[in-house]
């Protein structure tokens, strides 16, 4: 009802009516648009307005004296008292500060970043070379040739090294010294251990290539803290710059 009023009032003000053309019409016109509500979104008129504050420290004189001296002279009292004798402390925890901010924007922000570009344009370096696991099978290929249970070839490389196995188990059941001083147990152990080395080799590979296909899907995932972290600060930035502007 007092809305209704009020709108009704000015309206009757706005058309220059005769009832409402005096002193007192006026001063209710200046009144009502003095304690009119702030052009502003409703959540700014929510939030801590610190231009209120301001406006009141400024306009805050103690037995005559302007509120800038005042704050002059908190500010030498200030640091008198706590900024000069605490100057290194602080100067140490500000910059413990900006290395703690720093990290957290090389973990959260640009590893992720660097590391998902890098597996777009495939260059990422893997854990195995490809020349070293076709090498040491290679090398064993020709091992099992030499000992003349396959061609060198990959084809037949599971069938050599079965016919080797077997071959191994009889000079072992003939003696151990007797093969290694007449037989062919030095040469069969070296070809069990690259046998080892290219299989070692090609479980990397395997592991390798398993990581690497699910290594984007991994820094995306390590990615979304940085993205939450980007749009809560940028949104609380946001707010408190529009808090702190003049009004």
């Amino acid at each position: 009802s007092n809305l209704y009023a009020e709108s009704h009032f000015l309206n009757k003000w706005a058309t220059y009516d005769d009832k409402t053309s005096n002193a007192y019409s006026w001063l209710s016109v200046l009144s009502l648009v003095d304690y009119a509500a702030s052009p502003k979104r409703a959540g700014e008129r929510r939030q801590f307005q610190l231009s209120t504050l301001t406006n009141r420290v400024k306009r805050y004189d103690f037995l005559g004296i302007p509120s800038s001296a005042l704050l002059l002279a908190a500010a030498n009292s200030l640091h008198d008292n706590i900024v000069a004798p605490h100057k290194q402390e602080i100067v140490d925890f500000v910059k413990g500060i900006f290395t703690a901010l720093w990290g957290i924007l090389e973990f959260r922000f640009y590893t992720p970043m660097k590391d998902i570009t890098l597996d777009l344009l495939n260059r990422r370096p893997r854990m195995v070379d490809a020349f070293a696991l076709l090498n040491e099978q290679t090398s064993l290929d020709n091992m099992l040739k030499d000992l003349g249970v396959g061609d060198a070839t990959r084809q037949t490389r599971a069938a050599a090294l079965a016919a080797a196995s077997r071959m191994y188990e009889q000079e072992v059941s003939g003696g151990a010294i007797r093969g290694f001083l007449r037989g062919n147990t030095v040469q069969l152990m070296l070809i069990q251990i690259q046998q080892l080395k290219a299989d070692l080799l090609q479980a990397m590979d395997t592991i390798d290539s398993l990581v690497d296909s699910n290594r984007l899907n991994v820094q995306l995932l390590a990615s979304i803290p940085a993205v939450l972290i980007l749009f809560y600060g940028t949104r609380t930035l946001f707010l408190f710059w529009s808090n702190i502007r003049c009004c």
